[in-house]
């Protein structure tokens, strides 16, 4: 039923090239027409002329007809067999389709100006009618003045009567004469009676020429207008480069030259709308990620992945200008190491970069070649260009962006653009981090200072926490915690013995044995310290660490007498480290470990105090 729809449809609307190839042949038919039209108008023209020709000539060879006046009147009544045979020899005049059919002779007075009909019987005797007709009249009184007077057009392609009025006044005569004729012109009609054959073969021949030239002419049109539209439509599916072949220099070649143009303007409006949206894009992702940034670590892992769909690139570096030592402190994608949250940040010097003169980590600046040695130590080695963004917060210099790509290409305008709108934003964060950074700095002050006040009850466990937190840092590493757990896990450490501020010095110590009561007194510290902090907003594995950090593995720990897992691996992790930290250092009651016989010691109660797995971790990071 489709099928049939869509015949019908493409009959009812055909293409561009049927449409030609029908306006060829209905074109043929029309020029067949009008030069029958013409050669019947040229027939008829040739019909009349040569009948007053033959008229003119046949009555001056009549000499009485021109030396006596009035010769027609003066004969009314009477039998003229000569101008009878005249008239009819009318009949046998030479026409294509063209034939005589009736004549007849006006008069009009001299003296009343009343036109009679002369009749030209059988018989050959002259009669007279009265005209009544005032159309006729009218006619027969124009002709007067001239010639001749033909009342009908000479031809419409069908059979009609053709009226002839010719003026056959002699010379001598008082009176007016006009001779009417009429003649039936058979048109198209009677010539296709007469040659049907020929003419049907000729309509065949010009319907066929018709097609041909037309089917010629609509293809070299048609063909191009195709491809104009096929073009026109993968233009329409998005293919803004393709353009047009334009071979013509005619109006459809003029159009292909401006479908090419639109077709440019349109790619590169589209290519502009596309560059603004990634532009947006990445300054969303800018926003998104990189001001969400609380350390410098997270703020240059967000650059990363920010800069990874953007960029190729081999190394990525953010430099913070570090005044007081002269140099810069580094964050570099390359080296690949860890930052702690306690240890010092990489630093370089300005001495070890030594850059050439030129060139000014206070201004964008992009190197292909003789790069710097010193730069080795932010972008790496093996380095083709690199490009250096300058970092500002509030219009102060804070450092540098650098990027770099072991090609010697460099960094086109784009790639430079969206590099600087990187770096805007990384300084906007990098006010963000060090606020953050502050706070956590005093954050972290005030843990140490509390952590130091409790260990400064006993002259013998003096930066005992701060020392616990550091090994339980590289243990959270080594099993790949979050810096988030990293945080948590460390102030678990600086505080696991917060409860021993309500221990007296003098148990803390003590050089001999405590006694029962002593025991009970230093064993309930854990739980004191999880009451300390038991309204402090934090994770509750800071709470777990505190509280259980003198579990043992088989389950003879205290205060909860817990067993293996059932341990929170925070007290886990705090265990080993507080157990080695301790044995390493003297007491009261003996002297510091070495750090095998520590190790040593932590591998003969793996499994019976202490976590098999964090030991084994722990012994191969110390």
């Amino acid at each position: 039923m489709k099928v049939i729809i869509n015949s019908i449809f493409s009959f009812w609307r055909p293409s561009v090239g049927r449409k030609m190839t029908l306006y060829f042949m209905l074109f043929g038919l029309i020029i067949f027409y009008v030069t029958s039209v013409i050669y019947g108008i040229h027939a008829t023209h040739n019909f009349i002329k040569l009948t007053e020709k033959f008229i003119n000539r046949q009555l001056v060879s009549m000499e009485y007809y021109n030396q006596q006046g009035d010769f027609i009147s003066k004969n009314i009544g009477k039998r003229l067999p000569e101008l009878y045979s005249l008239f009819n020899m009318l009949k046998y005049l030479p026409s294509d389709f063209n034939s005589i059919t009736d004549f007849s002779i006006y008069c009009k007075d001299n003296k009343t100006d009343i036109w009679e009909n002369i009749i030209i019987d059988e018989n050959a005797f002259l009669k007279t009618e009265p005209v009544d007709d005032k159309e006729i009249i009218d006619k027969l009184n124009e002709t007067l003045k001239k010639s001749n007077f033909h009342a009908h057009p000479y031809f419409y392609g069908t059979s009609q009567i053709l009226t002839m009025l010719l003026n056959i006044t002699a010379n001598n005569d008082k009176n007016r004469y006009v001779l009417k004729i009429d003649g039936d012109i058979k048109g198209i009609l009677g010539m296709i009676d007469k040659m049907l054959t020929i003419f049907t073969l000729f309509t065949i021949f010009i319907l066929a020429l018709s097609h041909f030239l037309g089917y010629l002419f609509s293809r070299k049109i048609a063909n191009p207008i195709k491809l104009l539209a096929k073009g026109a439509a993968t233009i329409a599916e998005g293919n803004f480069a393709y353009r047009f072949k334009v071979t013509e220099k005619n109006e459809i070649g003029y159009l292909a030259k401006s479908l090419n143009i639109m077709a440019e303007s349109i790619e590169k409006h589209v290519s502009e709308i596309m560059r603004h949206m990634k532009m947006q894009e990445t300054m969303n992702k800018i926003d998104k990620a990189v001001l969400s940034s609380r350390s410098r670590k997270q703020l240059l892992d967000h650059v990363i992945g920010i800069v990874s769909t953007l960029l190729n690139y081999n190394s990525i570096g953010i430099a913070l200008r570090n005044e007081e030592k002269k140099g810069y402190d580094l964050i570099s994608y390359y080296v690949g190491r860890r930052p702690g949250l306690i240890s010092d940040t990489p630093f370089i010097s300005d001495s070890e970069i030594s850059l050439p003169g030129s060139y000014d980590t206070h201004n964008i600046f992009q190197m292909t070649s003789n790069i710097p040695e010193g730069l080795s130590h932010l972008i790496g080695k093996n380095v083709g260009s690199v490009i250096n963004i300058p970092l500002f917060v509030t219009e102060k210099y804070k450092g540098s962006l650098m990027i770099s790509r072991v090609e010697h290409c460099g960094f086109d305008m784009e790639e430079e653009r969206t590099i600087k709108m990187l770096a805007d934003q990384v300084g906007v964060a990098l006010q963000n981090v060090q606020l953050s950074e502050e706070r956590e700095k005093l954050f972290w002050g005030i843990l140490i200072a509390l952590s130091r006040t409790i260990d400064a009850k006993s002259n013998w466990t003096a930066g005992h926490s701060e020392r616990v937190a550091a090994f339980v840092e590289k243990i959270g590493i080594e099993k790949g915690f979050t810096e988030e757990r990293l945080v948590t896990l460390n102030i678990s450490a600086i505080l696991h013995d917060i409860g021993k501020i309500g221990v007296p010095e003098q148990i803390l110590d003590k050089p001999s044995g405590l006694t029962e009561e002593e025991f009970v007194k230093i064993s309930s510290h854990p739980q004191k310290g999880a009451e300390i902090i038991e309204d402090i907003p934090f994770y509750p594995e800071i709470k777990g660490g505190i509280l259980h950090h003198h579990e043992k593995w088989d389950g003879s720990g205290y205060p909860a007498n817990l067993k293996g897992y059932d341990i929170p691996e925070f007290a886990q992790i705090i265990a080993v480290a507080d157990v080695f930290d301790a044995v390493t250092y003297d007491r009261p009651y003996r002297k510091g470990w070495s750090k095998e016989k520590a190790v040593a010691f932590l591998n003969e109660k793996k499994g019976v105090h202490f976590s098999p797995d964090i030991v084994d971790i722990f012994t191969k990071i110390i």
